[in-house]
């Protein structure tokens, strides 16, 4: 019942009560990607919801969301993941290594993902990983979830989502995405102009 609920209240904010907040880039996917949130309630409460590319070729669209209270764990989790890539990719620089497909073992984070298929679907505990790999001359950092099961409907299901970083500021972009002062800053601007209009 109370999957039941919290997809409810997910699919609502979806489809009325998100705000086009920032975005971050993946080169190697050559793509720019949204990031939305919900307005914070009454209790400071809210919700980041950020588009991310899919294993699944048939899928669409795919969003990681994030509520402001596991922010830090994320963020910490993404700049880990930054610096053993660069320790990695240093590494395989000095030895050559062309070809390399190495899970990241002992990080992992437990997050919400909403996937499209015909409407949206929710996840609620997906497992994100990491995964240090080269192709074709790129090193890449792959953040991915593992395949994905809708709560309301156990028969759909998503190969799962994957965010692709092949440099530093890529790292950082992504976890501005996340700063506290973006979301403040939005929605005091957005009441400031919508009280100048008054009945």
């Amino acid at each position: 019942m109370k999957k039941l609920f919290l997809a409810i209240v997910l699919v609502t904010q979806f489809g009325f009560a998100q705000e086009s907040l920032t975005s971050y880039n993946s080169s190697y996917f050559s793509k720019k990607y949204d990031a939305m949130v919900s307005k914070p309630d009454g209790k400071g409460k809210y919700s980041y919801y950020v588009d991310c590319s899919t294993y699944d070729t048939g899928g669409k669209n795919i969003n990681l969301i994030v509520k402001n209270v596991e922010v830090e764990s994320l963020v910490n989790f993404i700049n880990d993941a930054k610096v053993l890539y660069l320790k990695w990719r240093q590494t395989a620089i000095e030895n050559k290594v062309a070809d390399l497909d190495k899970p990241v073992e002992s990080k992992k984070i437990v997050l919400g993902v909403g996937f499209y298929y015909g409407s949206w679907h929710f996840d609620f505990s997906a497992n994100i990983t990491a995964r240090f790999k080269i192709i074709n001359g790129n090193y890449l950092m792959l953040i991915e979830s593992d395949k994905l099961v809708a709560s309301d409907n156990q028969y759909i299901s998503n190969k799962g989502l994957v965010i692709a970083f092949s440099n530093e500021k890529e790292f950082d972009d992504f976890t501005k995405v996340f700063d506290k002062d973006l979301v403040d800053n939005f929605f005091n601007s957005k009441s400031s102009k919508e009280s100048l209009f008054k009945e």
